[in-house]
């Protein structure tokens, strides 16, 4: 069942606007513990979304959220950009010592290991991003 949606332009200067939505949404659904999670893998997602998925200079940047409630809570991220699975094997090993570690790969390590549930599709020309939660893994009783 879907809860809330909303629409922005997924622009730098736009994110405090768009945390602050996330932020207000899962303070409402979920323990905090959890909803600090969904946070932080939510802000790795559309801080990706703002700064690789629109061409430089595009006009329309559409990004949607939708909160919504079944088994979990979860929150879809969909933008119309080039088509990227966030969540693909990349080469991030968090096993490496630090000095061996190469760039890229980590915000998908960041996302699944914040998330009770992670999963991409390409639908309707859109790239859709979907984290989950579920209450009743709550670290920390309310």
């Amino acid at each position: 069942m879907v809860l809330a949606t909303n629409r922005f332009s997924a622009t730098t200067e736009m994110l405090p606007d768009i945390l602050g939505w996330i932020e207000e949404q899962t303070m409402e659904l979920l323990p905090m513990s959890l909803a600090l999670k969904l946070q932080l893998a939510a802000e790795e997602a559309v801080a990706n979304v703002v700064n690789y998925s629109y061409a430089d200079g595009a006009a329309d940047r559409p990004l949607l959220l939708t909160f919504g409630r079944d088994d979990t809570v979860y929150l879809e991220i969909a933008d119309y950009g080039k088509p990227f699975n966030p969540l693909e094997n990349i080469n991030a090993d968090p096993t490496a010592a630090l000095e061996e570690r190469e760039p890229g790969g980590w915000g998908r390590e960041l996302i699944t290991r914040m998330t009770t549930a992670a999963s991409y599709e390409y639908r309707d020309n859109a790239n859709v991003l979907r984290l989950e939660e579920d209450p009743g893994k709550a670290d920390i009783p309310e």
